[in-house]
């Protein structure tokens, strides 16, 4: 991003990411990177808030927000952050 840009990129939408694999992967990279994972599954978010987002440290946790909705809806994903 930062060839296109000129900034390096600190959020990551990981769309259909229940899991939150990808999420945990980039926010274990180190701040201030953060990313959002949208799904529309409950039990998928749920099976990643208890095994993916419990893998990791509390600091990295609060960098990740999971949201359940239609990825195709999303517009503004920085409005979600807690």
């Amino acid at each position: 991003s930062r060839r296109v840009t000129g900034r390096e990129a600190l959020l990551l939408r990981e769309d259909f990411g229940g899991t939150a694999a990808l999420a945990a992967a980039w926010v274990s990279l180190g701040a201030p990177r953060r990313a959002l994972g949208i799904d529309l599954d409950p039990p998928t978010l749920a099976w990643a808030e208890a095994h993916t987002l419990a893998a990791l440290d509390e600091r990295q946790r609060a960098r990740i927000a999971l949201k359940r909705a239609d990825v195709l809806s999303v517009r503004r994903p920085t409005s979600w952050w807690r």
